[in-house]
């Protein structure tokens, strides 16, 4: 087991529930865990300390600049060329060819991505209440939910080319901007006299940074195999594999990284954190119905508008296949019914892939066309208006901090 993180022992966060129960059944890794609820990410938060010292925007301006052109770091802080000169030297650890396998595999799911991450991964992250409090500080998803969903969206498109998590690559810079957006925020954050750290621990801690890979890797292969589709062994690794890079370079703690590695390690590491998280609060039900209502926001003509409810239903049904009942009852997730729907549909994909399994060449082709419709996607989700990911504001922080 690695060294815990720098933080007495003795003392968590209230959020760590269910101590007593997570010691007997996980053993030290529950501690272990619950111990990066205090730490940040220190790269980055040195290089956003540096960046804004050098007056309002103008740092965080010249960083960002430097990463979308590639251009001579020398004008930065020392901090913020660290950043840099980490982020361009990927860890000996990557494997190119099973980033390619795992990006090829990830975009054969399509736009079904979409629906697991929206339905699965993003919903189960909004039954802890301590967890989605960055998000409701910096309204992220309770007043700009359908934006902010297109922006998580670029991010996945970027990240699941091959190649994109590459040093100069699309995936790369946005993973980079996230990374120093998320500095902000936890700076803005901890200076704010609303959070309450003794409940909370640290904004956007290690712990749920960690979290967010297990949502876009293990999260999505067990929905997307409860639907129907199907992936080797090889597969699998290769997904967790491009996700573990992406977390790396988002910061995350390699001794975290190295226990979401492993598909069955990251889902008992995703089994844990639901025993340890404190329960859904009304954030967490004001984000989620936020989140059904995505449907409604995006019907841009007369067909969308006439099938936006019968989608957010189908996704309501989503919710209730992939999460417990529990907290889907906790969200109040309504429509259970509409499971049988979500079960129909699991047929035609298990039909399809039985097809693609069979058909020579299927592989690629299937990768090329969900892709292309995931991407397609996103387009029209966005507007043309690429997304900046900056935050409009923090409750009860210095405005000047994310400006």
């Amino acid at each position: 087991m690695p060294d815990m993180p720098p933080r007495s022992r003795e003392s968590f966060p209230s959020r760590y529930r269910n101590r007593w129960y997570a010691r007997q059944r996980y053993g030290a890794l529950a501690d272990w865990y619950a111990g990066y609820y205090w730490q940040g990410d220190p790269l980055a938060d040195d290089a956003v300390q540096a960046l804004q010292a050098m007056g309002r925007g103008r740092g965080l301006r010249m960083f960002r600049e430097t990463v979308e052109r590639g251009g001579d770091p020398a004008g930065l802080p020392g901090a913020a060329r660290r950043l840099l000169d980490v982020s361009r030297t990927l860890p000996d650890w990557v494997d190119r060819d099973k980033m390619r396998l795992g990006a090829r595999t990830y975009q054969r799911l399509g736009v079904s991505s979409s629906l697991i991450l929206s339905s699965f991964s993003l919903m189960n992250g909004y039954r802890s209440s301590a967890g989605v409090k960055p998000l409701v500080w910096t309204g992220q998803l309770d007043r700009m939910a359908p934006r902010r969903l297109a922006e998580t969206g670029r991010f996945v498109v970027e990240t699941i080319q091959e190649d994109g998590l590459l040093p100069g690559h699309a995936g790369w810079k946005i993973t980079l901007h996230v990374r120093l957006m998320h500095a902000v925020v936890r700076q803005a954050l901890r200076r704010s006299p609303e959070w309450r750290a003794a409940d909370w621990g640290m904004p956007i801690n290690q712990a749920d940074m960690a979290g967010t890979v297990i949502e876009f890797s293990s999260l999505m292969l067990r929905g997307a195999r409860q639907i129907g589709f199907q992936f080797t062994r090889e597969e699998a690794d290769a997904v967790m594999h491009l996700w573990c890079v992406s977390g790396w370079l988002s910061g995350v703690d390699p001794a975290l990284l190295e226990h979401l590695s492993d598909e069955r390690r990251a889902w008992h590491i995703a089994e844990m954190i639901d025993q340890i998280q404190p329960p859904a609060d009304d954030d967490s039900v004001a984000l989620a119905q936020a989140l059904r209502g995505i449907f409604g926001a995006f019907a841009l003509s007369p067909f969308d508008r006439w099938m936006a409810p019968l989608l957010q239903r189908y996704h309501d049904g989503l919710v209730w296949t992939f999460n417990a009942p529990e907290v889907a009852s906790a969200l109040e997730i309504p429509n259970r019914r509409w499971t049988t729907a979500v079960r129909g549909v699991s047929r035609v994909i298990r039909s399809t892939e039985r097809l693609r399994r069979n058909l020579p060449g299927a592989n690629r082709l299937w990768a090329a066309a969900g892709n292309r419709m995931l991407r397609d996607h996103i387009e029209l989700l966005l507007e043309a208006r690429e997304p900046d990911f900056v935050p409009r504001r923090v409750k009860g922080g210095d405005q000047r901090a994310v400006a």
